[in-house]
């Protein structure tokens, strides 16, 4: 617990003038006064010497003398102090009033390490003398959801770019960029990838932002917002249980430390960018700013999904009139150059002290940027392992059947606007913050070469225009109280709901054949399998025999998605003697719902006569014989081309509800066994239900409003389980400390891999699904800690751990129907599977010394080993029914992060930043296992890996005016390494060199050279960017 008191001696003085005068007080001048005081240990009442004190964002410093007292001269106004000596627990006190020729008494109690309390405490005011010496010394409930203040990162917009670069040097956190046309960052945590380690916010879990995996918007929030972050690999039963890696821990900023206003300008450009002008769809103004834009919605009237007549019933020319409705939006637009992003962050902060002695706190931030890049991708899918594997010696065989070479134009805004408000009253403290965020992405594909055999043998072109729209609106209320007696009493809550609503409008997908004369002109290619028929005069039975080979066919679609997303929690602890040892009992509840609703609407096209490509879907082309749009996803048709509305269309995968409830009960308690050791107890119980189906909308005579239909259900709806935690912890030095935990964790499927519903990914040549028969993963997590803490800057740690997991869920490759130029990926319960691993940590300044230079060097560093490996074992699949023994998916068998950076007053400083994976599994291929020539053996569909990169990023900065002008400037990305996707062809279970294919009429796809197929290639590039930021205090 922190302690403090604080009595206020001689006169007051008020200067209310300079408030009116200056706005916000930010200029007025201020005249000295003295803190004094003296620093003890919390637990002996002793005093304490050689604590460091530190005025926050200055060089105002002193040192405890032997009766552990100090004095600080400061200016007139209020300051935030902090405390620090090796062995205890950093204390930060802020809103210290400092008036002019008065003296401010403050006297200061720190915990050692092994004592829990949280930084909430620095707000709750407590005299040591009223403090009962039978009160457990580790007073805090949940010690393990403690971090020392130093093992934290703190939001430092100096040394790191956003919060993604801020999050990569958190311990045991190794981070990657993942650019593609969603790019999201790609956590690493005790050997366990991104399924595995989720993001809480302010305290609250947040969901992730992809229906297929765990993403979040990170380079969408500033570091400015930051307050601290850290990762917390166990748990203490408090924590939600789906994880299996570690929870990363974001906290924002609630309350500024003084008054202040800041202003930032920046730009920012990519290496790779090209100089030719590039041509694709034109952008409105809404859309730059990031708001919802309206040009790429279906026209009112068009039918839909969700409307009570289809396109299908539609007559010839009635259909042909609403198609001319369609926006055209294949029109090419010349965008020029990609031109250099910008940035443009507004904050704002003020505290304000009441006369009942509340503090109120005000705090917001408005923050856009936008960037532009082009970039190259390549792409390779469906290698013929079975009749032309490795060394490739059939010269009659292609090697690869589906290839695509793409020049991309990438836009993408983001807009993001904070505020929180926070009161402190008493022993108690209430916070309120809102967030909003937008994100508006374009990429604009040219397929300057592509094979696709399913689809057109003749057609050698591709174009795609692709947009995604994200809006987040999310806010936080939580509060934090010491109840009863002398505070003995801890009462913790937080709420959160966040709505999320994801938009691709007009998602176009065309493969094209070129003409031979005109280049100029174009021409839709013709589905081969499968042609669509006339449903006028056939209607949906002469397709249901082939949805499948029909739908990877050249789309326009278009997609909704809406989430709500709540959760509750409320923490109580007591200190109590148990078993006449010194102990805490805590508890809590917490609750979780999410709601979810998916629409989409695909027309697959065909027909046509060659036209330029702003002529190809225009309206002048849709007529009776010319270009022709179908709907794929509709109720059943009869014969006489109408519903019934009895009737489903088990094949209808457009639409899907989701809904997933969580309620949670955790009992914990620590005691004290003897001085030197500490058990920690406790049983978390969690009861989950998860419901999701996909639907139809169907019309009733008399009734206006449609009624959703269900057409299927997940199979395990219900889940019950409980969660036991032991944690003993000994330490027998302030310095050093060892910890021995076993808890019980749970990975949980996606919403959206419990559903039929399916997505066809263009770039990757895959069909994605869901699975109806997950099933919760369990995971046994044992772990072993040692922590060393040679000085108040530096520690060291070193941890194994061992997971056993239960039914893990992985992406199984297989083949898609009939389709032999198209793959399908599906989630499923895999056989049991093992994770172990060592992982070292530190943190050290290049020098001990106070106020030397080399001491304002930080050094840091994670190293992770690991070893996983998923059994040969049966799964719940009629077409692979058995897996092969295989390494986990996204368990790489190294991540490393290590950095250096220098941050000295008023000097120039910088962060140099390198995190670095190896290789690891991102889908599970299938098939039969086909004995090479070599001796090897690989399998009909091989394993998908993701090559290990290295990623070195550097920024640096200059302060100027006292720090109130900074110039920061940086590099990201500065090796420039591909991201890779490749496929082991020869059995060695590396990657060697990427397979060369040919690239001309009847050999396209034929081998050339190379040996490993790489089934998605990104160009790698750098960025650079310049930031001038103000900040008036």
């Amino acid at each position: 617990m922190q302690l403090y008191r604080i009595e206020l001696k001689g006169r007051v003085f008020c200067f209310l003038f300079s408030l009116v005068l200056l706005p916000f007080g930010l200029f007025a001048q201020f005249s000295p006064g003295t803190l004094k005081g003296k620093v003890f240990d919390a637990v002996t009442q002793q005093p304490l010497q050689g604590v460091a004190i530190v005025k926050t964002n200055s060089n105002r410093t002193d040192k405890s003398l032997p009766d552990g007292s100090f004095v600080l001269i400061l200016d007139k106004g209020f300051h935030t102090i902090s405390f620090n000596v090796p062995g205890f627990q950093t204390l930060q006190v802020e809103q210290v009033k400092i008036l002019q020729g008065a003296v401010t008494d403050l006297s200061i109690y720190l915990l050692p390490f092994n004592i829990g309390y949280t930084k909430a405490d620095s707000t709750v005011a407590i005299s040591y003398k009223q403090f009962e010496k039978n009160i457990p010394v580790f007073f805090a409930l949940g010690s393990d959801h403690r971090e020392p203040e130093f093992t934290k990162t703190r939001g430092n917009a100096s040394l790191y770019k956003d919060l993604s670069g801020t999050l990569s040097v958190n311990r045991g956190l190794v981070l990657t960029e993942n650019p593609s046309i969603i790019s999201y960052p790609s956590f690493v945590v005790s050997g366990m990838g991104d399924r595995y380690n989720p993001v809480f916010i302010n305290g609250s879990p947040q969901p992730g932002l992809r229906q297929f995996e765990k993403s979040y918007s990170l380079q969408n929030i500033p570091a400015e917002l930051l307050e601290e972050s850290f990762v917390k690999e166990r748990t203490d039963g408090s924590l939600p249980a789906d994880f299996g890696g570690g929870n990363i821990f974001i906290k924002l900023k609630e309350r500024p430390d003084k008054n202040f206003f800041f202003f930032q300008l920046g730009t920012e450009f990519f290496s790779a960018n090209r100089d030719e002008s590039f041509y694709g769809q034109k952008r409105k103004f809404t859309e730059f700013m990031s708001l919802p834009g309206f040009t790429k919605k279906l026209p009112g009237g068009f039918p839909e999904t969700r409307s009570e007549f289809r396109l299908s019933q539609k007559n010839p020319q009635e259909r042909v009139d609403l198609l001319k409705t369609l926006p055209n939006n294949l029109s090419p637009v010349d965008l020029g150059k990609a031109d250099f992003g910008n940035r443009v962050t507004i904050g704002w902060g003020r505290n304000y002290l009441l006369k009942s002695k509340q503090k109120i706190s005000l705090l917001g931030y408005l923050h856009h940027q936008s960037t532009e890049e082009i970039y190259k991708t390549e792409a390779a899918s469906v290698p013929n392992v079975s009749k032309n594997p490795y060394p490739f010696s059939m010269t009659n065989s292609p090697v690869i059947n589906s290839i695509s070479d793409n020049l991309n134009f990438r836009n993408a805004s983001q807009l993001t606007a904070f505020a929180s408000a926070t009161i402190n009253w008493n022993r108690s403290k209430i916070s309120v913050n809102a967030v909003y965020m937008g994100q508006n992405i374009a990429v604009h594909t040219q397929r300057g070469f592509i094979r696709k055999p399913d689809e057109d043998s003749f057609a050698t072109k591709g174009i795609r225009n692709f947009t995604e729209q994200r809006r987040t609106a999310s806010i936080f209320i939580s509060g934090e109280h010491a109840m009863g007696q002398k505070g003995r009493f801890r009462f913790n809550w937080r709420v959160n709901y966040n709505n999320y609503k994801q938009f691709n409008p007009d998602d176009l997908n065309f493969l094209l054949r070129q003409d031979s004369v005109r280049d100029d002109f174009y021409k839709l290619a013709q589905q081969q399998t499968q042609p669509l028929p006339d449903r006028n005069s056939v209607g949906r039975s002469q397709l249901d025999a082939n949805l499948d080979a029909i739908f990877p066919n050249s789309y326009r679609s278009w997609r909704k998605l809406t989430d709500h997303f709540f959760t509750a929690a409320a923490d109580l602890s007591v200190p109590l003697n148990f078993l006449r040892k010194q102990s805490v009992l805590g508890g809590g509840l917490y609750l979780q719902t999410q709601y979810r609703e998916l629409y989409s609407d695909l027309l697959l096209y065909r027909g046509g006569e060659f036209n330029t490509l702003d002529a190809l879907i225009a309206p002048q082309r849709y007529f009776p014989g010319g270009t022709d749009a179908e709907e794929y996803y509709t109720p059943l048709i009869g014969s006489t081309g109408s519903f019934n509305p009895l009737d489903v269309n088990a094949d209808n995968y457009g639409n899907y509800l989701g809904s997933i409830n969580i309620g949670a009960a955790y009992l914990n308690i620590e005691t004290k066994i003897s001085n030197k050791l500490a058990l920690l107890a406790a049983l978390r119980m969690e009861s989950m239900s998860q419901l999701i189906s996909l639907y139809e909308y169907h019309y009733f005579s008399g009734f206006k409003n449609a009624e959703k239909i269900t057409l299927d259900e997940n199979v395990n709806v219900a889940s019950f389980d409980l969660l036991p935690v032991v944690k003993l912890t000994y330490r027998p030095v302030s310095k050093f400390e060892a910890i021995a935990s076993y808890f019980r964790t749970l990975n949980r499927p996606h919403m959206q891999e419990l559903s039929d519903y399916r997505i066809y990914d263009p770039e990757l040549f895959m069909v994605r699904n869901g699975n109806r028969l997950l099933t919760n993963t369990s995971i046994d997590n044992f772990r072993a800690d040692i922590h060393l803490y040679p000085s108040q800057q530096s520690y060291i740690s070193l941890s194994g751990y061992y997971k056993k997991i239960y039914r893990p869920i992985e992406n199984l490759v297989n083949g898609f129907a009939s389709s032999i130029g198209n793959l399908r990926t599906t989630a499923f319960n895999m056989p049991e599977a093992t994770v172990y691993g060592l992982q070292l940590s530190f943190k050290t300044a290049l020098s001990g010394k106070k106020g030397y230079w080399l001491s304002r060097f930080n050094v840091f560093g994670s190293a992770n080993l690991a070893e996983s490996e998923v059994k040969r074992g049966p799964i719940k699949s009629l077409a692979n029914p058995f897996v092969e023994k295989h390494t986990l998916s996204g368990t790489p068998r190294y991540a490393i992060n290590a950095g250096i950076s220098l941050d000295f007053p008023r000097l120039p400083g910088f962060a140099l930043i390198l995190n670095s994976t190896a290789d690891y599994i991102s889908a599970v291929g299938s098939g039969s296992l086909v004995r090479l020539v070599n001796g090897n053996e690989v399998l009909t569909i091989p394993h998908y890996y993701t090559k290990g990169r290295s990623q070195l990023d550097l920024q640096v900065f200059q302060p100027f005016f006292k720090s109130r002008l900074k110039l920061i400037a940086g590099i990201n990305n500065i090796l420039a390494e591909a991201t890779l996707l490749y496929q082991d062809l020869n059995g060695n279970k590396k990657y060697d060199e990427a397979l060369v294919l040919l690239r001309s009429n009847g050999s396209t796809g034929f081998y050339k050279s190379g040996i490993d197929n790489t089934p998605y290639r990104v160009e790698g590039q750098r960025s650079f960017y310049v930031r001038l930021s103000c900040q008036i205090q």
